[in-house]
């Protein structure tokens, strides 16, 4: 189940983080993917007491990860093997799924058997990610995810609309020699 911000973490106030999810158009400040699938809190000066506004940076798990051991060279080490391993996981996990579909097509793996097997990888998943450290997100509320969708849907608007208008106005400048020669006639 998803949670959304959490109200007893210590640091940075809810309408902070909400404040900089917005700010970042909901995106990891390092790498830009979506936030939506949730985020880890980041001190950018590394002083956990420093909970102001300006040293909120919100980060995808996976690049929360490096920069937490960025300090410490052989921490990071440590945490971009256990990243790595991780990622190794996801492939193997990848490749058994491809696997299980292809026998699914071929008749030779009933329904329920890849229900029980695709079971299995989802918890091979979680337990990588608990032990590698990728499984502590925090998920935006639904509000603020409104309101960028909002946001998006009317930029899409106007953009649509600023296209009509510049078609009506080719057009309309296609049309006026005809119309003037037209009136002469």
């Amino acid at each position: 189940m998803e949670t959304e911000y959490s109200e007893t973490r210590a640091d940075f106030p809810r309408w902070v983080a909400s404040r900089v999810y917005m700010l970042q158009e909901g995106a990891c400040l390092k790498c830009g993917r979506p936030l939506d699938g949730g985020f880890h809190r980041h001190h950018k000066d590394g002083d956990h007491a420093n909970n102001s506004e300006d040293n909120l940076e919100l980060l995808c798990p996976e690049c929360h990860h490096g920069e937490k051991y960025s300090h410490d060279k052989d921490a990071n080490d440590d945490a971009v093997n256990m990243l790595e391993q991780h990622k190794l996981v996801e492939r193997e996990v990848f490749k058994g799924i491809q696997e299980m579909i292809t026998a699914g097509m071929d008749k030779s793996l009933s329904g329920a058997n890849m229900e029980r097997i695709m079971d299995g990888y989802v918890k091979m998943l979680q337990i990588s990610k608990r032990e590698k450290g990728l499984d502590d997100v925090e998920y935006p509320p639904t509000e603020i995810k409104i309101m960028l969708s909002k946001g998006l849907a009317e930029e899409k608007m106007n953009e649509y609309l600023r296209g009509i208008e510049d078609g009506i106005r080719m057009i309309t400048l296609k049309l006026s020699p005809t119309v003037v020669n037209n009136s002469v006639e």
